[in-house]
């Protein structure tokens, strides 16, 4: 896929972390009692409740932290949030540096500049490190969400019928930006390979052109065409 490639994975995985981090759908419940409708919407740094009483709706929009001073919490649960609050600007600095890096070396892979794409120099590196680091943040936070969710239902199928007895329902809000986020991941994990294959494939060397050498019978005409050198001597000075 070469320089193209690169540039192109690395655009489509950046764009989607960054859309499925900053959208409310990694997790979501709906409750309704009577007249009562309570929707609550969350992502890792905010969280937007909405409350339909009497057909008003009124809605909130906060930060977890200020919503965990509000509620009581144990200690388990705070650790929970702060854990997840790291994985997310890990992955968020992470993937998006690394994101920038990659372009800029794909650029420069691309245009075939020797001057400023030596194939280990440390603007590669750094960008692929930072995408790792990025992706297994990212990774290890969704892996979570998704426990997260498999027990949420666990517990709705468990308590379904209590709840429909009682007058009021539950329903689990469809997790979006956790699907938005895996495609990103995806993404992101074919965007590291490119780079790795893009710092593996040696150099062609310098772009087309005539370079002038001394020889011992005259100058000499050196033709580069990529990789393939020729060279036929065209003068003899007397």
């Amino acid at each position: 896929m070469g320089g193209a490639g690169l540039i192109g994975t690395s655009i489509v995985a950046g764009v989607l972390l960054l859309v499925g981090l900053v959208t409310p759908g990694w997790f979501g419940i709906d409750v309704k009692s009577g007249e009562n409708d309570v929707s609550i919407n969350m992502n890792i740094f905010y969280s937007r409740v909405c409350v339909q009483e009497s057909a008003i709706d009124t809605c909130l929009t906060m930060s977890n932290a200020a919503a965990m001073e509000r509620a009581t919490m144990t200690s388990d649960d705070s650790f929970r949030f702060t854990e997840y609050l790291v994985e997310a600007v890990g992955a968020l600095i992470g993937c998006g540096c690394g994101t920038m890096l990659a372009i800029i070396y794909g650029l420069s892979v691309v245009r075939e500049q020797d001057s400023i794409r030596p194939r280990s120099s440390n603007l590669a590196v750094t960008g692929l490190v930072l995408s790792i680091i990025g992706g297994i943040c990212g990774g290890i936070l969704v892996i979570e969400f998704i426990i997260i969710h498999t027990k949420m239902d666990m517990v709705t199928n468990t308590y379904g019928e209590q709840l429909e007895s009682s007058n009021v329902g539950f329903e689990k809000s469809f997790p979006y930006s956790l699907v938005i986020m895996s495609f990103g991941l995806f993404f992101e994990l074919i965007a590291v390979i490119v780079h790795i294959s893009c710092m593996r494939t040696p150099y062609t060397g310098a772009p087309n052109g005539i370079i002038l050498t001394p020889a011992v019978n005259g100058p000499t005409a050196v033709v580069v065409q990529h990789s393939t050198v020729s060279s036929t001597p065209y003068a003899r000075f007397a």
